[in-house]
């Protein structure tokens, strides 16, 4: 694959990306109105939007299966057939879109929490794995800083909502904003200061063990061009 030809394949996953920004706002502000319409007490709507958020959260993946599918092209020597080889594996990961992966996104799990603090304001969110609306399957480890979108270095947790962002990213977000703000997740309602982050050293080292599976998966696909059923990661 000539240079020319990997530079507009990145420029269309920076694309993707922005649609991803996209539709991270559009949910962040359907969480919102969810929430809203919670405090007032109009609790008929609230299926109707839940069922909007999981849609949007359907489009953000999707968007992240183009990318992918996208990333493997790159990897593959005959760019004659890369149109093909896309379309087999877009199709490849998007049939991996289950109800369980769209909830076990942050996305939902944050739209759950914020109706969990209005309607049950005195008890604490519950966690676990039962599939009962409420509960969300774990999530894969975030190597990504939310921020300042490069890789995770020296993870900081939000004491307040539980995020998690590089001590770099959350520096700079609280240098520009001079003191205690709204988190930077959309969607997200809890407050950050410095004061409310602290270091999280158990989840550094599954950033650290999450990259090195990451460099060997980037490594065996080079070596043999192909892309394990595996590999999509939501």
């Amino acid at each position: 694959m000539s240079q020319y030809e990997r530079s507009e394949i990145n420029t269309l996953i920076q694309v993707h990306k922005n649609k991803i920004t996209e539709i991270a706002t559009i949910i962040g502000m359907t969480t919102d109105t969810a929430v809203s319409f919670a405090q007032g007490e109009n609790n008929d709507q609230l299926p109707h939007i839940e069922e909007r958020i999981k849609q949007f959260i359907k489009y953000l993946l999707i968007e992240r299966c183009c990318i992918q599918a996208l990333q493997y092209v790159m990897t593959i020597g005959d760019s004659s057939t890369k149109s093909d080889e896309f379309e087999k594996k877009y199709k490849e990961f998007e049939a991996k879109i289950t109800d369980e992966v769209i909830t076990s996104e942050d996305y939902y799990t944050d739209y759950k929490k914020q109706l969990w603090s209005v309607t049950n304001p005195d008890e604490a969110f519950p966690n676990g794995n039962e599939d009962d609306g409420i509960f969300i399957v774990e999530k894969a480890v975030e190597t990504v800083c939310p921020i300042t979108r490069l890789t995770m270095t020296d993870p900081h947790r939000n004491k307040n909502c539980k995020h998690i962002y590089s001590k770099e990213g959350i520096d700079n977000y609280l240098k520009k904003r001079n003191g205690e703000k709204k988190c930077p997740i959309p969607g997200c309602r809890g407050k950050i200061s410095y004061s409310l982050v602290e270091p999280d050293h158990a989840y550094a080292n599954k950033v650290k063990k999450a990259l090195t599976e990451q460099r060997l998966q980037s490594s065996q696909q080079s070596n043999n061009l192909n892309v394990s059923d595996d590999d999509i990661l939501f």
